[in-house]
């Protein structure tokens, strides 16, 4: 058991060595009774065959374990579709995954920084009767990259792709949830209900957090990097928490021709204020006029009591869940709870 959960080849064998000390006893009293069946004459030789060939597979495997646990050891990961900019006449695809066959079915968006995988924990617990659509985000993940950022252009993007599959349950978070809200009010017979989480229709004053995580990952050298762990060492300092210092490596993949990041830096660093803004004005007056749930961190701000006559204006049939002990990132934070609150808004 302990050997199942070996992190890297030191930790491997150290759970080797412990679970041999807790066999030894065990092992001898066999090798024992084994002796008791084998004739004087021959027992040393018989001994020998044994505990060799024993000792030998058991080396042989523990050996052959380490490039299983060396990522760097391994083939390099297939190359996403696309790691270049879209021209005008490109198609931009998303990146879908789809865990279960049969309900209704529910799409999820991701917020900046992330991609459709950090939903896989609630989708699996959904998927036994819902349908659950995991989509990459332009501009992040195994998703094409555009020329600008837009959220109206965005929404009408994540549209196609939802409308094979008729009307959705539609989830987004921060940068998603705002996707997720234009596509409500510019497509409105795609979307059956929308939860929005820790995210409000308004534009906020600043992202300076988030354009110096994208600096940081611009400046890094990755023609140096080797290893992985070379690249979490080098975003340390500017990075100091190790979730967030995770949640930003796993945008960085390894092809033939070396290391590179699945995120379009470029764009969404120099189009930062679209980003943290809200398309009022391109939206109209548009409203949706369906089920809408707020789920927020009651550790956030990006809730507030100010937000509320537009949040009433665009979405008149909305209610709000406050989550305590949860930040901005409540599905990661709180998962039982944030589970709880979609089933039952999914029921």
């Amino acid at each position: 058991m302990l050997t199942a959960f070996s992190m890297n080849p030191a930790w491997y064998f150290a759970c080797r060595f412990l679970t041999g000390t807790s066999i030894g006893g065990e092992y001898a009293a066999i090798n024992s009774a084994i002796d008791e069946l084998i004739p004087a004459t021959h027992r040393g030789r018989v001994d020998v065959a044994i505990n060799g060939s024993f000792w030998v597979g058991a080396a042989l495997g523990s050996l052959l374990t380490i490039p299983l646990l060396d990522s760097n050891a391994r083939a390099p990961d297939p190359p996403p579709p696309d790691l270049r900019t879209v021209r005008e006449d490109d198609p931009v695809s998303l990146h879908t995954t789809v865990l279960g066959d049969h309900g209704p079915t529910v799409a999820f968006c991701h917020g900046l920084f992330g991609q459709g995988k950090n939903w896989t924990q609630v989708a699996k617990a959904l998927s036994d009767d819902h349908r659950v659509l995991l989509l990459d985000m332009p501009n992040h993940g195994r998703s094409s990259w555009t020329d600008t950022f837009d959220y109206v252009e965005l929404a009408d993007l994540v549209a196609d792709e939802l409308r094979p599959h008729g009307p959705v349950a539609l989830v987004g978070h921060s940068m998603g949830g705002k996707i997720a809200m234009c596509v409500a009010l510019r497509h409105p017979e795609l979307v059956e209900r929308l939860a929005v989480v820790d995210v409000a229709p308004v534009a906020y004053p600043s992202g300076r957090e988030f354009v110096g995580y994208i600096e940081t990952m611009r400046s890094l050298d990755l023609t140096t990097i080797e290893r992985r762990s070379e690249a979490e060492d080098a975003l340390r300092e500017a990075v100091p928490d190790p979730v967030v210092r995770s949640f930003l490596l796993q945008n960085l993949r390894r092809t033939d021709d070396g290391w590179h990041w699945q995120l379009n830096l470029d764009l969404l660093g120099d189009a930062m204020d679209g980003l943290t803004g809200w398309p009022g004005d391109a939206l109209g007056e548009a409203t949706y006029d369906r089920p809408v749930l707020w789920v927020g961190g009651a550790d956030s701000d990006y809730i507030a009591d100010e937000h509320s006559a537009e949040m009433d204006r665009r979405f008149p049939r909305n209610r709000r869940v406050l989550v305590k002990g949860a930040g901005h990132w409540v599905h990661s934070e709180q998962p039982a709870i944030f589970l709880e609150v979609m089933r039952r808004f999914l029921a």
